[in-house]
């Protein structure tokens, strides 16, 4: 049996770290409406900043033992690296079923202007590793903490939502981080660890550069 405890939860959360979810739709809302910078950029800095304030906060958010758990997750369970990976297939079947644009693609490379060589080192080594100890680590912590576990969980997903409403208009992006972020967010929850979190995330984007949709 695999405990649902949150990784997170060797110590009671400060005041102050609350704070930080504001602080993050803040400063992407602002990223946003004064910046030109490629969406891949005003979805990572927010992301890096609020890493940063909670390693300053906590120096123990980036300890091995915080991201990978109190217990190890086993990495044999094929189910997180399937899960993921049928539901970004869905969407590309979708896709083509409705003929629409490959939205979520160009979304995140800002309609092609970002190119390949800098996107997919960018993602897998700083967008997707931080997005995941920030949300499915830190805030599922500090929500869960308040609200209780399984609501915590909830509000984490909401949460990863949010940012997209907060850097997008197209509602097909939004929907797709929507189902992402839920599906993360319930690995994290029932693994423990924020490591197969950070895989199954991997997964979604490699398929949607595969697949461009």
């Amino acid at each position: 049996m695999v405990r649902l405890d949150n990784p997170y939860s060797f110590h009671r959360p400060q005041p102050v770290q609350y704070l930080f979810a504001i602080g993050l739709f803040l400063i992407a809302f602002i990223i946003k409406k004064y910046t030109t910078l490629p969406f891949l950029y005003q979805f990572t800095i927010p992301i890096m900043v609020t890493l940063l304030l909670a390693y300053i906060s906590d120096n123990t958010v980036l300890s091995k033992k915080m991201i990978l758990g109190g217990e190890f997750a086993e990495l044999g369970r094929i189910y997180f690296f399937i899960v993921p990976a049928i539901a970004a297939l869905a969407l590309v079947l979708f896709k083509k079923i409705s003929n629409v644009r490959p939205h979520f693609y160009l979304q995140l490379t800002s309609n092609g202007e970002t190119p390949l060589v800098e996107f997919v080192p960018l993602v897998m080594f700083f967008s997707i590793p931080s997005a995941e100890i920030v949300f499915r680590g830190f805030f599922q912590y500090l929500w869960s903490h308040l609200f209780g576990k399984k609501a915590g969980c909830i509000i984490t997903a909401c949460s990863y939502s949010i940012l997209f409403v907060v850097l997008s208009t197209n509602i097909f992006v939004i929907v797709y981080a929507t189902i992402m972020g839920a599906i993360l967010t319930y690995i994290a929850y029932r693994e423990s660890s924020v490591l197969p979190s950070i895989l199954a995330h991997e997964i979604f984007i490699i398929v949607s550069i595969i697949f461009k949709f």
